[in-house]
C-alpha cells in the first residue's frame, strides 16, 4: 500500500469517527464575562434508547439550565435526560437537584414571554423570538432579545417593560368571562400561558383557567371586540372596523371546499367557530406558516381582522393578528 492510499484510508476513518462523536464550543456573554463549554453529541446507540420527546420537543434556552442562569448567574448546559416541560418548552438540567428546584417554582426560572422579546411586544405588538446571546437579568427575571438594540432599549428603562407580559392588566380573566366583573388578581396565584402571566384572586380561579385557558382567552377577546374594553391577551388591541373570531383550525379547501381570495391555488387556513361558521384567513401560509402547517391538528385559534367577503356561513378575513390559544 502506497502513502497516498494510506492517507486516504486514515482520512476516511477519521471522518467516520467524527459522525459518531463530535464536540463543539459554545461561547456566551453574560455580565461581561465569557464562558466556554464543550458540547458532545451522544452516540447513535445512546440515542436509540432515548425518550422520543427529547427528539421532538422544543427546547428552551438552547439546552442551558434556567436555574443555573437565574440563581448562580452562570450558563451551564443541561442533560437532555434530566428535563422538565413547562408552558410548551422543555428545559434541561445538569442534575436532578436543579430539576427539582425548577419544578417547585418554574415561573421563577423560565424567561419572560417564553423567550420572546419583551421590547418587541411592547413597542410593535409582535412576538419576536429572543436569543441567548442577547440576554439580561432584571429583578431575578431572565429576558431574551433578538439583538443588542432591543437589549439596550430594555436596559435603559427596564421598569417600562415589567408589566408587558401581564395579561388582562393583572385582572382575573375568569371573573371577567364568568361574571363580567373586573377583579384584581394576585401574584400569589399566577399562571403562565403562552408566555403571558395571568393573575387570579385565589387558587380556585387559577385552577379553572388551567383546565381550559383557550375558553377564557377567547371570551376575553370577544368582550374586547363587543365592548371596546382593552384587555391584554397577547393580541393587538381592537381597532375600529375589526372583528374577532375564534374556533378550531382546519383546511379551507380540503374540508370545506373554499379557497383564499388572493391565493386561490393555496388550500388555505380555516377557523371553524362553535356555531359552525367558517372563516378563511387570507395569506396565513405566508404570515403564520407554523400555524398554517399545523392546521389539521385542530388548534384553538383567535384571529382579529377586517372582513373582505361574506357568503353564507363563510367569511374571508384579512387578519391583523392570529394566535393559538391552546
Amino acid at each position: 500500500m502506497n502513502v497516498s492510499q494510506t492517507t486516504t484510508r486514515l482520512l476516511k476513518s477519521m471522518a467516520a469517527a467524527a459522525l459518531v462523536v463530535a464536540a463543539t464550543d459554545v461561547t456566551l456573554a453574560q455580565s461581561g464575562a465569557r464562558q466556554t463549554q464543550s458540547r458532545t453529541m451522544m452516540k447513535k446507540s445512546q440515542m436509540a434508547g432515548s425518550d422520543k420527546r427529547m427528539m421532538t420537543a422544543k427546547v428552551g434556552l438552547d439546552g442551558y439550565c434556567p436555574v443555573c442562569i437565574v440563581d448562580a448567574r452562570k450558563w451551564e448546559k443541561g442533560n437532555p435526560r434530566i428535563s422538565s416541560t413547562f408552558d410548551g418548552l422543555t428545559y434541561y438540567f445538569p442534575s436532578t437537584g436543579l430539576k427539582t428546584k425548577f419544578d417547585r417554582n418554574p415561573q421563577r426560572y423560565v424567561p419572560a414571554l417564553n423567550g420572546d422579546c419583551i421590547v418587541c411586544l411592547e413597542k410593535a405588538d409582535k412576538r419576536v423570538p429572543g436569543s441567548i446571546y442577547h440576554a439580561a437579568l432584571h429583578n431575578n427575571r431572565l429576558y431574551l432579545f433578538p439583538s443588542e438594540k432591543e437589549k439596550q432599549a430594555f436596559s435603559r428603562s427596564p421598569e417600562a417593560f415589567e408589566k408587558t407580559d401581564l395579561a388582562a392588566n393583572g385582572e382575573c380573566i375568569v371573573c371577567l368571562a364568568k361574571m363580567n366583573k373586573h377583579v384584581p388578581g394576585s401574584h400569589e396565584h399566577t399562571v403562565v400561558h403562552k408566555g403571558l402571566r395571568y393573575l387570579f384572586p385565589s387558587a380556585k380561579e387559577a385552577d379553572m383557567f388551567r383546565k381550559d385557558p383557550a375558553q377564557f382567552v377567547s371570551a376575553a377577546m370577544k368582550m374586547q371586540g363587543d365592548k371596546g374594553q382593552m384587555i391584554k391577551t397577547g393580541l393587538p388591541e381592537m381597532k375600529a372596523g375589526m372583528v374577532t373570531v375564534s374556533g378550531l383550525s382546519g383546511c379551507a379547501a380540503c374540508e370545506f371546499g373554499v379557497s383564499p381570495l388572493n391565493d386561490p391555488e393555496e388550500l388555505g387556513l380555516a377557523i371553524v367557530s362553535d356555531d359552525g361558521r367558517i372563516t378563511v384567513v387570507e395569506g396565513a401560509h405566508q404570515t403564520h406558516p407554523q400555524i398554517y402547517n399545523s392546521r389539521f391538528k385542530e388548534l384553538q385559534l383567535v384571529a382579529q381582522g377586517e372582513v373582505l367577503k361574506q357568503e353564507g356561513k363563510v367569511t374571508w378575513l384579512k387578519a391583523a393578528s392570529l394566535q393559538q390559544t391552546n
